[in-house]
C-alpha cells in the first residue's frame, strides 16, 4: 500500500538532532467533528487509545534504554495551531509503544528487553519548545497481535485540547488489513536511515488557537513576574504541587528539575523585559536665578532630582495631579 511522505497535512480530523531536551483511558478515544480548515490545512486525525495507556510516565525524550533491543528510531516535528503554521509551545506529548517483541511494559509480562529494569520502559512524556518543536529517541516497535507497528501518542495543549492518535510506518505490510492504519495517511511516516538509525518527521496540527506557555509563566496568566517566582520557590520547597504545565513553565533551563538556577533565569527574564521596555529619559536641566527648570521630551510619569549641599524648595510649578516628595 503506497503511503505519501508526511510532514503533516492531515486528510481528515477525527536525530537527526534533538530539538528539545528532556523536558513538551482504557478503551476510550477522543472524537472530533470533521473540520476543513483550508485547502492545504487539516487537523491531525485521531485514533484509538488502546488498552495500555498508563498515567505518570517520566519526563524524558530518550524513551528507550541504549541497550534496548531493536532498531533505533528518531522522530521529530512541530505541534501547530489549527492554521497549520503557528507553533504551540508547552504542548504535552505522551507516548508509549510495544518493545521489539511486541510486549508493553506495566500491562503485560515482558520477558524480553528492558535492560535498565525501567518500570516505564518505552513510555515517556515531553513538551514542545517555544517554537512548537518536539523530538524523541526510541526503537522501532515490534508487532503486537496482528496490528502493524505503531506508536501511541496523546497530546494535550495548554488550553485543554486533547488528541489521542497513533503513528504508523511506511511500507508496513499489515497496514493493508488494519482498519485504523488504513485511515491514517496523515500519520504514516516515511523513514530515512543513516548510521544512527531511522529518522522520521511528523508535524501535528491541533484544534487550538493558543500559542502556548511562556517559559517562566508558572501561574499561567500570560506574564512573567514576581508572583511566578514565589510560586516556583513554593515548588522547590515542596509547598506547591504543580501540574505538568506549571512544571514545564518553571523549568526554564529544561533540565527536568526546578531549582535555584530556574529562579535566576526567571529573575533575569523579568529584568530583561524591563530593560527592553522604554528606557528612562534624561531631562534638560536649567538653573537660573535660583529657579530650576527641567525640560523633557514627551509625556513623563515623574522626575527625580538629586542635589547636594544646602538645597531647599520654596515653591514649585508641578502639574496639578503631581505630588512633591522631598527627602532631606
Amino acid at each position: 500500500m503506497n503511503k505519501k511522505n508526511t510532514t503533516i497535512k492531515s486528510v481528515k480530523i477525527s536525530r537527526s538532532e534533538f530539538i528539545v531536551k528532556g523536558s513538551v483511558l482504557a478503551g476510550s478515544t477522543v472524537l472530533l467533528p470533521t473540520l476543513v480548515l483550508g485547502q492545504d490545512c487539516n487537523l491531525t486525525s485521531d485514533d484509538i487509545l488502546g488498552p495500555y495507556f498508563v498515567e505518570g510516565a517520566p519526563l524524558r525524550t530518550v524513551i528507550a534504554h541504549s541497550d534496548e533491543p531493536g532498531q533505533r528510531l528518531f522522530v521529530s516535528g512541530r505541534i501547530l495551531q489549527n492554521d497549520c503554521e503557528t507553533p504551540i509551545s508547552g504542548a504535552m506529548l505522551e507516548l508509549w509503544h510495544a518493545n521489539d517483541a511486541g510486549c508493553y511494559s506495566i500491562n503485560l509480562e515482558c520477558n524480553t528487553g528492558n535492560p535498565g529494569n525501567d518500570e516505564f520502559n518505552l513510555r515517556g512524556k515531553m513538551f514542545s519548545n517555544e517554537n512548537g518543536q518536539y523530538a524523541f529517541e526510541t526503537i522501532l516497535p515490534g508487532y503486537y497481535a496482528n496490528r502493524p507497528k505503531h506508536i501511541h501518542i496523546k497530546i494535550t495543549t495548554p488550553d485543554g485540547e486533547v488528541l489521542i492518535s497513533q503513528i504508523y510506518f511506511d511500507s508496513d505490510p499489515l497496514c493493508d488489513t488494519d482498519p485504523w492504519c488504513q485511515d491514517a495517511e496523515d500519520r504514516i511516516l516515511s523513514l530515512n536511515e543513516d548510521s544512527n538509525g531511522l529518522h522520521g518527521l511528523l508535524d501535528i496540527v491541533m484544534n487550538s488557537t493558543l500559542s502556548g506557555i511562556v517559559p517562566g509563566d508558572v501561574n499561567l496568566d500570560g506574564m512573567v513576574n514576581v508572583q511566578d517566582i514565589v510560586l516556583a520557590v513554593g515548588i522547590i520547597l515542596g509547598n506547591v504541587q504543580p501540574d505538568d504545565f506549571q512544571m514545564y513553565a518553571a523549568d526554564l533551563n529544561q533540565d527536568t528539575e526546578i531549582d535555584i538556577l530556574d529562579i535566576v533565569l526567571m529573575v533575569s527574564h523579568i529584568l530583561g523585559s524591563r530593560r527592553s521596555s522604554q528606557q528612562l529619559q534624561g531631562g534638560h536641566l536649567i538653573i537660573e536665578n535660583d529657579n530650576v527648570r527641567i525640560t523633557t521630551n514627551g509625556e513623563v510619569a515623574g522626575i527625580q532630582l538629586f542635589t547636594k549641599g544646602n538645597f531647599r524648595i520654596k515653591n514649585h510649578n508641578l502639574p496639578g495631579n503631581w505630588k512633591l516628595h522631598h527627602d532631606n
